[in-house]
């Protein structure tokens, strides 16, 4: 029941939370090794 009671918006603010920590972890690396 907890997914059911989980508000939406939490649920895509986290997933969005998470491409961003992606986005930006890719970019340091290429900068790293660029």
């Amino acid at each position: 029941m907890g997914f059911i009671e989980t508000p939406p918006r939490r649920i895509l603010a986290t997933l969005a939370l998470a491409v961003l920590a992606g986005a930006s972890a890719a970019h340091a690396a290429d900068v790293s090794l660029a």
